[in-house]
This record gives structure tokens, sequence and C-alpha cells, in this order.
């Protein structure tokens, strides 16, 4: 496979090594010589030193022979030129890194057919998407993300909480925005309408949108909303908070700028805005951080993320989550007690691999203590110029729906909808069925 990347910075420089360590053909165009070297010494890849807006430069690369072009450089505008030429020139696919959150329809961080661009992305949106989804594993051993996070796929234990325990699974009802998927009993999945009762030990895999899993877990559980602190009021942390500011009991946000809380105040409700140093003990302590549930640190430095999670640790929090933005270091945190980390750099990287072209299965994640999977399946090229029924994919038995999506936009499925090239089949079903399932979409005509 021939991939483009066009920037050298650090970004670039992480999916160049990514994507050249999997055997990949990888070029890289930057403005920068002496960081094309250091890319030289240190990965696989060809470098040219040129203007990746210019259309001589994106030529001579043989970017019409691309079957990817992602532009990373630190210049959001920058990167839609180099991909909406790119398509214009012969491209199978381009993907551009675009920063900035308002540039955005959604919240989900990725966003198709922009610009001429085959999809744009946000790595601010998808990492604050991860650190959100790793908070909700307090509640639940299993929390997954797909679509582009527009849907999330969750399971809620059945115990003596439960406001549905001995009663029939079919009285279940979590509201128009989210959908029971089946119910785990000895590790088989089953139909919640043929459960006559729910039992403790019973599983319910739900799905939702990330923002209302808290409240579609109250729905089914008697689950207290939450007292949660972020330090640093950036645009990861903002994120965060709009989405929490209506899940939790009580939110604060903490930031060392003093504009940026004035911002903050005015654009948030219900939130409780601190200025002050995150990582100064005597300042958690005054806040009564040591009540929260949970602790994120999203500030700009690596340092003041870690400090700040150890601190809160040090004075009674469990639950402490950060960003970290030099990637690799995930397991540090973890040995140092961090609950979880999110890295802005394997987030981008993982969306790229989202659209290498010619892929069935986009992503999977093994649902715990059982033998299945939650996989999204894309249908290809074949049917390009042809509508499908549901009906017409003879969806095995014992395959679970979950819905489709289309543009990394996420639909129940309601009736026998049309569905054609590009769109996903997020469906829940056993391991083994799973190489099945692939070749099914292949045969696909």
């Amino acid at each position: 496979m021939k991939i483009v990347i066009v920037g050298a910075g650090d970004v670039g420089s992480f999916l160049a090594k990514e994507l050249s360590g999997r055997s990949e053909d990888v070029i890289i165009i930057d403005t920068n010589e002496s960081a094309l070297e250091k890319l030289e010494e240190s990965c696989d890849v060809m470098t040219m030193r040129g203007n990746g807006t210019f259309r001589k430069t994106l030529q001579e690369v043989g970017v019409h022979s691309a079957d990817l072009v992602v532009g990373v450089t630190s210049h959001d505008d920058t990167n839609l030129v180099i991909t909406s030429l790119a398509s214009e020139l012969g491209a199978q696919r381009t993907v551009a890194r675009v920063d900035a959150p308002e540039f955005f329809n959604t919240r989900g961080g990725i966003e198709k057919g922009v610009l001429g661009s085959f999809a744009i992305v946000c790595a601010s949106r998808l990492v604050s998407a991860e650190l959100l989804r790793l908070v909700r594993h307090i509640d639940s051993p299993f929390v997954e993300n797909f679509s582009a996070n527009s849907i999330t796929v969750a399971l809620v234990d059945v115990c003596e909480n439960c406001r549905y325990l001995d009663k029939p699974g079919s009285e279940i009802d979590l509201g128009k925005d989210a959908r029971v998927i089946g119910v785990f009993r000895d590790g088989e999945l089953r139909n919640v309408v043929e459960m006559a009762n729910l039992y403790q030990g019973d599983r319910i895999l739900v799905a939702t949108k990330l923002r209302k899993l808290p409240i579609v877990m109250r729905r089914l559980k008697q689950i207290p909303g939450k007292k949660a602190v972020i330090i640093g009021g950036g645009d990861v942390g903002f994120q965060l908070a709009t989405s929490l500011q209506d899940a939790e009991n009580r939110l604060t946000v903490i930031d060392i700028d003093r504009k940026r809380c004035e911002f903050l105040a005015d654009k948030l409700d219900h939130v409780t805005i601190v200025h002050g140093d995150g990582t100064s003990l005597g300042l958690l302590q005054d806040e009564h951080v040591e009540m929260a549930d949970y602790t994120i640190s999203v500030t700009k430095a690596d340092e003041v993320n870690l400090m700040s999670s150890l601190v809160a640790q040090e004075i009674g929090v469990t639950n402490s989550y950060t960003l970290v933005h030099r990637p690799g270091y995930a397991h540090v945190y973890e040995h140092l007690g961090v609950k979880g980390t999110a890295s802005a750099h394997e987030m981008f990287a993982k969306a790229v691999n989202r659209y290498f072209p010619n892929q069935i299965i986009l992503s999977e994640a093994h649902v715990p203590h059982t033998d299945y999977v939650v996989g999204e399946f894309q249908i290809g090229h074949l049917i390009k110029n042809k509508n499908l029924k549901l009906r017409d994919f003879n969806i095995p038995h014992g395959v679970f729906l979950v819905g489709f999506s289309r543009k990394e936009e996420f639909y129940f499925i309601d009736g026998d909808p049309d569905l054609t090239a590009g769109d996903i089949l997020i469906m829940v079903c056993k391991t083994k069925e799973m190489k099945n399932l692939e070749t099914m979409f292949k045969k696909l005509k």
C-alpha cells in the first residue's frame, strides 16, 4: 500500500513510524530538511523536501497512485488544501488533520466528504471521547465507541440495585436515544424480549451516544451522579466539561489562566470554575478534590498532568485519568497508579487506520468473559452503483444488529433500510463468526 504523509512534525513522524513498521510504502513530504533526515534515520520511509500544497510536489511523488494521503502539518487550512488537491489528482483516500473543534458539525471528531477530503479528523475530540470512555469504565466492565464515536456499546450488570431485577426484559425502557442489543446469561447473548425475568448475574448490552450513557445507566440501575474534577481548561478540557456538565452531580474545572477561566465561566452552565494551579496540594485540598469520584488531567504539559494526577491520588482520589502528549509512555503512568491514559497521536493514528481502502472489518472489540465480539463491517465498492436492502445480506442467526452508520453518522435500524457502498454495519457475533461475515461482505455484488 502506498501512503503519502505531508508534514514531518510530531504527528506525522509518529504516523510514519507506525505505518512503516507495518511494511507499508510510506513517503513523507516536508519543507524542513532536518526533520526529514531524522525520520530517515529512525524508520524505513522515503522522504521528499517540498511544499505539499504545490501540485508539482504531489505529482512528483506520484500521488495519483497513492492509496492514502494524510495532511498533518501544523495548519488546518494547509492540510485541507493538501488533501483536496490530492483527491483532485487521483489519490484513492485522503485524510486531513483539522484541530479546530469549531470546524466540525458533530461531536465525534471525524467527518467525511468535507471540501474534497475523504475525511477530516480532530485529534482533541478523539482524545476527549477516549477519556470519557475510560471514565465510564467506573460503572461498566465494557464500554467501546464505534462509528467515529457516534455510538457507544456498553455492558450493564444486573445486580441488587437494578431497576429491572426479577422483571421481564421486555419492560426495559431506555428512551428513544438508546437500545438494548441483548442480554448475556451463562455466556450466551439472548434477545431481550425472550427474557421472562432478569436475574442477578445477567448483563445487559446497550447502545447509545457516549454522552447519554450515564443517563441510560441510571435508567437501568440506581447509580448516583458523580463528582468530577477536570484539571486544564483548554480545548480538550472544554469539550470534556461540555459533555459532563449535565451527566455528573458536581463538576469542577481548574485552570491556571485567568482569561481562560473567564471564557469557561461564560460558556459552561452548572460548572464550578477555579483559577489556580492543578498541581498545588493546598488548592486541591481547599477545593475538596479528595471527595471527587475521578479527576481528568488535560493540560498542555505531560509533567503537569502526571503531577496533578499523583497529587489527587495522594489526597484520596481513586480514579485519575490523564492526557499523554508523548506517546508510548502509558505503561509508566499505569505503573504510577493512573487509572487510564489517552494519547492524541495514538488516537489520530487509529483513525487513519480506519480509512485504509478496501477494508471490510474496520474495528472489533471483545466483550469480556464471553466469546462475543462487537465489530464494524464496511460494505465494499462492488455495489457502488446499487442499493441493497438489509434483508439482502442474509445475516446469520445468532448475529445481533446494533445499527448502521453512513458518513460516520449512526442510525438504529428500524424496518429494512437501503444500504450502499461505504455504509457500515455494527454487529455483535461470536468470535468464530467474524471470518464468515467478512467473507460474506466480500462476496456482495
